[in-house]
This record gives structure tokens, C-alpha cells and sequence, in this order.
């Protein structure tokens, strides 16, 4: 085993010193100053009358809350989307619902027949 200039008594010694200095930082511990404890003690009471104030949620958020929050949200409206979708594409085959979306070349779904439309307006039935 090699020596790097140093032997066992030098390892000891600065142990020793070492330990000197952990038993002096351990016999004061520091103290944090009045103003530090000040600032604490404000934020604490703080902190503590803002928790006893009842918050109140707005009628938005409770129904927001009952819905099941946003992601509710979004699937309500997707499904109202599709709804609608469903609804004006009428009595169709399942592969008709999205024919033409793969091919923009295909044909046109027309949603509202000019008949109906007119015969809506006129208030009779045809």
C-alpha cells in the first residue's frame, strides 16, 4: 500500500480537531433573532384568521363542483355534440354518420332538404 505522506496520528489529529469544532457549533446553538420570530408569529396569525373566515362558493361552483369540474364539463359537451350530430343526420346506417370524412371528394350530406325546410315555413305537412 502506498504512503501519500500521511499516517495514522495525522488522520487522529484531524479527527480531533474536527470534533473540537462539532462540540463548540453543538454547546451554542444559534438562536434566530426577534425580528425573524416577529415576522413568523404575523404570518401565523394571518394564515390563521384566513382559515376561520368561511369561504363561500358562488352558484357557478357548486354546480361546477356537482358536474364533476371541467373534465364534466367537456364530456357534456362532447356528448351534446354528438347529439346534435346524430340528431340532424337522421335515421342513417352507422357508416353513413361519417361517410365522407376519410374522402373530402365524396358526396354531400345535406343536412335540411330545401321540401322539408318549405314545408316548415308554410305550416303544412308534405
Amino acid at each position: 500500500m502506498k504512503n501519500w505522506g500521511m499516517n495514522m496520528t495525522d488522520d487522529a489529529k484531524r479527527d480531533d480537531r474536527l470534533e473540537n469544532l462539532f462540540a463548540a457549533a453543538r454547546s451554542a446553538p444559534p438562536e434566530p433573532s426577534g425580528a425573524l420570530m416577529a415576522r413568523v408569529m404575523r404570518a401565523a396569525q394571518t394564515e390563521m384568521r384566513m382559515r376561520a373566515a368561511p369561504v363561500r362558493d358562488s352558484v357557478f361552483a357548486r354546480v361546477l363542483a356537482v358536474i364533476g369540474g371541467w373534465g364534466g364539463v367537456g364530456g357534456l359537451a362532447t356528448a351534446a355534440c354528438a347529439g346534435l350530430w346524430i340528431g340532424f343526420a337522421g335515421n342513417v346506417a352507422p357508416e353513413g354518420l361519417a361517410y365522407g370524412l376519410a374522402d373530402p371528394s365524396g358526396a354531400s350530406v345535406e343536412l335540411l332538404p330545401e321540401a322539408e325546410v318549405s314545408a316548415f315555413l308554410d305550416g303544412s305537412e308534405g
